[in-house]
This record gives structure tokens, C-alpha cells and sequence, in this order.
């Protein structure tokens, strides 16, 4: 399940920059697993729809955000590109290699994370990366060290969009 999720993910992401294109320089790379940082995701089922959201954080600072939602039988999406200030980027590659984010197990209560689940997925060099999964849903809590890696990670992604940012397509 995981794995179709993220394989969705990139689908979203690469439709995503293909839509941003002309915002792009000429000869910029396509991007590759390789390319990313930090992936977050949820998806909150409600009453009334659901919302979700993904975020992909480039190496360099950029993050593209999807946001999907569903309100009584009405859809819409919301694609973001945005670059991150650099001093917001300098503070989450801190935070990452503080908490040694490649050793992290998740599956915890945060009290950072107000829904049932959100996913935090690290990719390292090569091809190492790491999954923490916390929410209510868990009875456990997580570790002080977790916890305050996902609090980095949570503020980081709270406030992408903070700097030099773009609504790039807005669908209905």
C-alpha cells in the first residue's frame, strides 16, 4: 500500500513539474528519486470527503506541494512550487542529521501531528531512505528524539510556502 502511495507521489509530482515547466529553467534535470530530500503525506477522511496532501522537498530548496480535497461530492486540487528560505532549509538538513533521520522508527504518537497518520519518507544518498509514520492513531508515543525530528519536519512543511512561492494550477 505504502509503495503504491509513493509511487503515486512521484506520479504527482512529475505531472506536477511537467505543468511547471515554462517555469523552469531551460535545461534543468528531470527529477529522480535521488533529486528528493523529505516526502510528507496524509490523508484525512471525513464525514463530508477527505483532504490530502503531499509535499516534495528537492535538495536544493525547492518543495512542489499537491493539495486534494473532496467537500460533499466537490473536488479540487492545488499545485504549489515554491523555494524555501534558506535559512528554513539550513535548520531542517540540521535538524535531519541531529536526529540521525536514516535511524528513526516511527509508527508513534506525536503531539505534533493532529491526525489519525502523516508520513515523513528521508532519502539519503544512493538509494537509503527512511518512512516515519506518527498520528492518533498510534497508542504508542514516540521518542523525544523522534518527536522533535518530526516538530523540525512539521514546521518546515507548515511554512514551505513561506517563501518565493507560486500557485501553479488550481483545478476545480
Amino acid at each position: 500500500m505504502r509503495q503504491k502511495l509513493k509511487t503515486m507521489g512521484l506520479l504527482w509530482v512529475a505531472l506536477g513539474l511537467a505543468v511547471a515547466g515554462p517555469l523552469a529553467a531551460e535545461e534543468a534535470e528531470p527529477p529522480s528519486p535521488q533529486s528528493f530530500l523529505l516526502r510528507h503525506y496524509y490523508r484525512f477522511d471525513h464525514a463530508h470527503g477527505f483532504d490530502e496532501q503531499e509535499v516534495f522537498v528537492f535538495r536544493d530548496g525547492l518543495a512542489i506541494e499537491t493539495i486534494r480535497d473532496s467537500l460533499n461530492g466537490v473536488g479540487g486540487m492545488l499545485f504549489l512550487r515554491s523555494q524555501s528560505l534558506p535559512e528554513s532549509f539550513d535548520r531542517l538538513t540540521e535538524a535531519l542529521a541531529e536526529h540521525k533521520v536514516g535511524q528513526q522508527v516511527g509508527n508513534c504518537r506525536s503531539n505534533w501531528i493532529p491526525r489519525p497518520e502523516e508520513s515523513f519518507t528521508w532519502f539519503g544518498r544512493g538509494k537509503r531512505q527512511n518512512t516515519i509514520v506518527a498520528g492518533t492513531r498510534f497508542a504508542v508515543p514516540c521518542s523525544r528524539e523522534v518527536d522533535d525530528l518530526i516538530y523540525e519536519m512539521a514546521i518546515f512543511i507548515f511554512n514551505v510556502d513561506i517563501g518565493d512561492s507560486q500557485v501553479v494550477v488550481l483545478r476545480p
